[in-house]
Parts: C-alpha cells; sequence; structure tokens
C-alpha cells in the first residue's frame, strides 16, 4: 500500500477557503449602511419625551384690577350772597341835602357850597323826615374815576325834621375832580350830591 504525502499549506487552504467565500458572498448581499440611516438612528437614539401638556384649572375667578384712590373733594367755597337794593320806605324819607365848607351843631352846613379845594373838608348834611321810629342813613363818597373812597352809616331815630352830618377830607388833599356821594336811606338810594374839588 502506497501512502501519498500530501502538504500541509495546501490542506489548510482547502479547509479555510469555502469559508472565506462564504463571508465575501454575504458581505455582497448586506447593503452599506448610508449617511442618512445613520443619522435617521442617531436622532431616533436622542429623541427626548416631551414633557406632559399643562392644562389650565377651570372656574378660577379673574383677579380684576383695583380702583385707583379716591382723591379728598375740594370743598367749593358758596357763593357771595347778593344784596338786593332795598325797597323804598313808605314812611320815612330823605328830603334834600347841603354841602359847605362847616358844619353847625344843628347838623346843618356852614359856608355853603359845591367847590372845595384838596385841602379842605368836604361837609354834607343829609335832610332826613317821616316815622318816629329807627333808621339807618349811609353816603357813599365816590372819587373822579368813580371809585369808591369810603362808606359811612349812621343809624338815628327820628321825631320830626333832622339834619344828618357827614363829611369827607383826605390828608395828603382831595384830587381835584368830579366827585359825588350816593345817599340811602334804609338801604334804598334816596339821592345823590355832587360837588367838586379843584
Amino acid at each position: 500500500m502506497i501512502r501519498s504525502r500530501i502538504p500541509l499549506t495546501a490542506l489548510l487552504f482547502v479547509l479555510v477557503l469555502p469559508a472565506c467565500t462564504k463571508r465575501v458572498a454575504q458581505a455582497a448581499q448586506t447593503p452599506p449602511a448610508t449617511a442618512d440611516n445613520s443619522l435617521k438612528s442617531e436622532k431616533t437614539s436622542t429623541r427626548l419625551p416631551l414633557p406632559p401638556a399643562e392644562t389650565e384649572p377651570a372656574n378660577l375667578p379673574v383677579a380684576q384690577p383695583m380702583p385707583p384712590p379716591l382723591e379728598p373733594s375740594t370743598p367749593v367755597p358758596a357763593p357771595a350772597p347778593v344784596i338786593e337794593p332795598g325797597s323804598r320806605p313808605t314812611d320815612v324819607s330823605v328830603t334834600g341835602f347841603e354841602t359847605g365848607g362847616t358844619s353847625s351843631a344843628d347838623g346843618h352846613v356852614g359856608d355853603p357850597r359845591t367847590t372845595f379845594a384838596p385841602a379842605e373838608t368836604v361837609h354834607l348834611a343829609v335832610l332826613a323826615d317821616g316815622a318816629a321810629r329807627p333808621i339807618k342813613l349811609n353816603v357813599t363818597w365816590l372819587g373822579p374815576d368813580g371809585m369808591r373812597l369810603e362808606q359811612k352809616e349812621q343809624e338815628i331815630t327820628l321825631s320830626g325834621p333832622l339834619a344828618v352830618p357827614f363829611a369827607l377830607s383826605e390828608p395828603a388833599g382831595l384830587v381835584v375832580g368830579a366827585y359825588k356821594a350816593e345817599i340811602r336811606i334804609d338801604g334804598w338810594l334816596a339821592s345823590t350830591a355832587e360837588f367838586e374839588v379843584r
């Protein structure tokens, strides 16, 4: 019997070759991984779960803005009372007047005239008559420009005809011009005396 000797290298080649051929065939059938597939895989693996949606509580009252604080009201001053002219009295009256440079003890004027110097005192006598009762005599002195200079009032009781004295003067002297003296009895304008300073 003849034994043939096969080299060891040839024997290894025969055993390994079929296995290598099978792996090459499997690799050829498997498609290569693409960039898109790798990206999809990466995105899928890194995606985080979304938080649960928040729901609004139902039937909760809505906060209303606070109204501005009330400012303290400023008191409105009451209008000045309207002084109505007095009605004409029926039982007493002003019967006349006198102007002059002096005044006598009985209330009448001395040196009757209607023209005066600035340094002089103008004397006025108001003549009243009527029923025996208290009355108010008022004289308002008006300057050349119509401005009120002063106002004087006397309360007297009539018992017949009476002369009631009034006077006007200025320490610095009266301004030159035409003057008036409004005479009222119980608030009613009864007469107006006119004189001049020059």
